[in-house]
Order: structure tokens, then sequence, then C-alpha cells
């Protein structure tokens, strides 16, 4: 009987001399005990599956006698036999051999993996974790099961570290290992840099330089990940917070930061990029150098021809490997359809969606001439149909929504339009023919608070209405017709460009 206390054997065994030119043949048996009698293998197990392994059931090479095979849990003692035939030139059967193993799988080789040493941290998902400080550029690592030291690249190519920001930190060096019997159950990893960055790195096992992979006492690959958290690193982070047109003309950008154990030496500057597609590429277009200042104004656009993406970078020092950016946010830009001229009563509003905060609302603003900003409407949709009033008058709409949480808004740009007065009248006749009685402005639009002054032509006042309403029929201020001529007359308006001329009086 033979023993193999070691998980992962290659085992050729050779019961049968074919100097002759005869040849052997292997093949798996039933094991049978000292009185002859075939072995029962426990529930589940055979003389094909003696034992659980990798590729399950076991194979043997027919020709050579190779048995390869990597088992695993749980630690079990069982019994593998091997028949060796032998066969003339003529394919003749003439004689055989049969071997029985006694082989014991040991638990400790069932399962190898990386850990740091005196580590009792809770694994997080399948990956041992520690944590561990920053600043320091070496890794004491400890095997659960030796590993064999001829395996070992002094070089570190045995292992990448991956770093939370992304990419790799270089392993620069293995600490000269002391081996004990070509065993060793702990190493140091020097590494190219501190590790200095809050988050998890991982630490993997791979093929190093010399083209073969660390090994186990137990002849296995390690195939293992090790987690390694890090706290109280340098953290920065920037936030984009709002971006806004500012008076149909610029675009103004307000950020801002977050930082962990930073130190203002740290800081270089802050980085304004700029893209007319949310997919990019991104321009730097500009910097801003004091830490403190979180507020740029973009004056080099066109608000009403093209929307702005824009994304803030902090540019830190270079050591820290650490390139903080925001995500983007799109300016609002207002469109109509069609253009609203004066021959339109509806113009269908629509814009580009905004995502400086989540779900906004937009509101429809309206003003008159110089007056305040109204709104008319709101919704969550990014289209709007616009009814054009009646009344005459210069008008201007923007879109514009707004963050409770933080006091901000972003608006768009502006669309204006007139709502011109159509007919002024050069020819009243007031005879009662109900045909141009009156000095009618407009047949169906009038400013809003208009004030009429009519002037005979030696300048004298001569009527006056604070709120006309398209009822002057010639009269002069106490109701007398004035006699026929041309008279001079201002229409002022509350909001907008005053209008005059001549109008004459033929009865």
């Amino acid at each position: 009987m033979t023993s193999c206390w070691r998980c992962g054997i290659t085992q050729k065994i050779q019961g049968a001399s074919d100097q002759d030119g005869d040849s052997l043949f292997y093949s798996l048996v039933p094991a049978q005990g000292s009185s002859g009698d075939t072995l029962i293998y426990n529930p589940g197990y055979d003389y094909l599956t003696p034992f659980h392994v990798l590729d399950s059931p076991l194979t043997i090479e027919s020709q050579i006698g190779l048995l390869s095979f990597t088992p695993i849990a749980p630690a079990i003692t069982s019994v593998l036999s091997i028949q060796i035939n032998e066969y003339n030139a003529n394919g003749i059967l003439i004689g055989s051999v049969k071997n029985d193993m006694q082989v014991f799988i040991n638990d400790s080789c069932v399962a190898d993996t990386l850990n740091f040493l005196g580590d009792t941290t809770t694994p997080t998902g399948s990956h041992p974790a520690i944590t561990v400080f920053c600043d320091t550029n070496k890794l004491l690592i400890h095997f659960d099961n030796p590993i064999q030291c001829e395996t070992i690249s002094l070089d570190g190519s045995d292992f990448i570290l991956t770093v939370p920001i992304g990419g790799t930190l270089l392993i620069d060096s293995i600490g000269t290992p002391t081996c004990t019997g070509g065993l060793i159950d702990s190493i140091v990893l020097y590494l190219s840099e501190t590790v200095r960055f809050n988050g998890s790195y991982f630490l993997y096992d791979t093929i190093g330089n010399d083209g073969t992979p660390i090994l186990s006492i137990c002849g296995l690959v390690l195939n293992d990940t090790l987690e390694i958290i890090l706290n109280n690193c340098v953290k920065a982070t920037v936030d984009l917070m709002n971006v806004t047109v500012v008076n149909n003309s610029d675009i103004s950008l307000i950020w801002g930061k977050y930082t962990e154990n930073f130190e203002d030496s740290y800081f270089i500057k802050y980085e304004v990029l700029r893209s007319t597609d949310p997919l990019g590429p991104y321009t730097v277009i500009d910097y801003v150098s004091t830490f403190e200042d979180t507020f740029y104004l973009d004056q080099n656009v066109s608000v009403s021809n093209q929307e702005y993406n824009y994304t803030i970078r902090m540019d830190l020092d270079p050591s820290l490997f650490l390139v903080p950016e925001s995500d983007s946010i799109q300016s609002i830009l207002l469109q109509s359809s069609p253009a609203p001229t004066n021959d339109t009563n509806e113009v269908d509003l629509f814009w580009t969606p905004y995502w400086g905060w989540t779900s906004p609302n937009y509101q429809i603003m309206k003003k008159t001439a110089n007056g305040p900003w109204k709104r008319i409407h709101e919704t969550s949709e990014t289209n709007y149909r616009y009814m054009k009033p009646l009344l005459a008058n210069n008008y201007e709409l923007k879109i514009m929504t707004s963050d409770n949480t933080f006091g901000l808004y972003s608006e768009s740009n502006w669309i204006s339009f007139e709502i011109p007065i159509r007919q002024i009248p050069n020819v009243i006749t007031p005879n009662g023919d109900d045909i141009n009685d009156f000095f009618f402005v407009n047949e169906r639009l009038l400013y809003e608070q208009v004030h009429l002054i009519v002037y005979n032509r030696w300048g004298m006042k001569v009527f006056e209405d604070l709120k006309y309403n398209n009822k002057w029929d010639g009269d002069n201020f106490v109701a007398k017709p004035l006699p026929d001529g041309t008279y001079y007359y201002v229409l002022k308006l509350t909001e907008g460009e005053n209008k005059a001329g001549f109008v004459t009086i033929i009865r």
C-alpha cells in the first residue's frame, strides 16, 4: 500500500517491463481487500471517484500510466487501484498486475489563500480582507499554507496590485525570503509608491517572469485575491453643482469640493472643460487658480444657438496620483418652432433637458418689454405649446428650473418677439356712419395702459386719455368737436417704445 500526503500529485505506475516489445496498458479498477473481496466505498464514492477532484471522474493515461488530479474538500482517506495488462505483438494478454494505493487527502491542502499576518477581518465577498494604514510602501503577506521558495519571483512579478482610482501599482521587488526546508509562510512586497488612496486595493497572484506560478506546499497554484482596505488617506472630489445662462449672454458655473487629509500645497488649479457634445471630447477652456474660488463665468459662448456641456477637473500634486473630475452638466437651450413671427398665434417651445439635479420641473417665464419675469406655466416635460397674447407689446420667454435643496436655479437663453400695433389710422371721419368714426389704434391688438395725447398744429394739447380704449372721435377735453384738420398724436406706452404721428379729422 502507498500513501499520498500531498494534494495535486502526479503518480506514474509501471508494474511490468516491456523490453521484449510487449505493450503495457493501464486502467483504474475496483480495489480488493486482503481476502480478495472487492472493497465497498462509502456512498457517493467508487473506484473511479475514490475522492472528490476538480475533474471527476479520475482518468489515467492508458499508454504511459500517468494519473494527475487536484482534490477538493472534504478531507478523506481512500484507496486507489491501478491494473497493468501486458500484451504481446499479436494482442494476446500474457500477464497482468494490480497495485493498490491508500491516498490521504489533507484538509490543509484543499484551499490555499493569501492573507496578511495576524488578520482577523471578516472576508468581504469571496476575498479575504484587511485594513491597513496609508503611506506605507511595503506589505507583509502571510500564507495559510507554506509556499515553495523556488516558485517565488524576487522581482515581484508574481503579483498584481490594483488601485482604487484605477490602474495598477508596480511591485518593485520581494524581500529575500528566509526559507526552511525549501518552504516559507510569509513574504514582504516592496511597492514603487506608497499606498495613499482611500478605498480597496486588490492583490492578485499571477505567473511571474520566471514562467511559473507560486505553488504551495501541496503543489497547488494560489489563484487567489486579497482585498486591502485603506482609510485615512488623502481624498479629494469636485462636484459641478450648477450651469446656467446669465442674462441671455454668458454661462456661469458653480461647483463644490470635498477633501480629507488634504493640504493646500496639494492644489494646483481647477480646469474648466467644455464640449458641445455630452459624450465629448471635452477641451480645457480656462482654469481657476484659487482653491476657494468655485465659480466661473464663460463669456465665449453663443447661448441662443448652442447648448454647452461642462465638467470641472481638479489638478493636484502629481505624486498623489489623484485627478478628481466632476460629472458633466449641460446648459439649457430654448428653441421654438415655428419662429415667433408676427403671423403666428401659436409657438411650440422645446428645450434641452437639465441634469444638474434629479427630476427637474421647468417654469416657462414671460416678460413684457422691461417688466418683471412672470411664470406662466410649469411642467416636467421639455416642450410646451405657447399661445401668443393678443396685446401688442415686446415679449421675451425663457425656461427656468430650481433646486430647493441648495437654493440654485438654472435658466435658458431668451426667445424674443413683438406683437405690434398692426395699424394706426392717419384719418378719422366722425360723421356717424360707423366708418372710421373713432381713432381705432388696432382692430384686435392694443398695448396695455396706453396713454393718448393729441396736439393741434400749434402744439396745444387738445385731448388726453390716460387709459385709452379706442373711443376718441375727434372731440376735445369737454366733448366738443375739434375743427377738421391735421393733429399730432402721441401714444405713451407703459412698456415698450412710444408711438407718434399725424391724424387728420374730416367730417
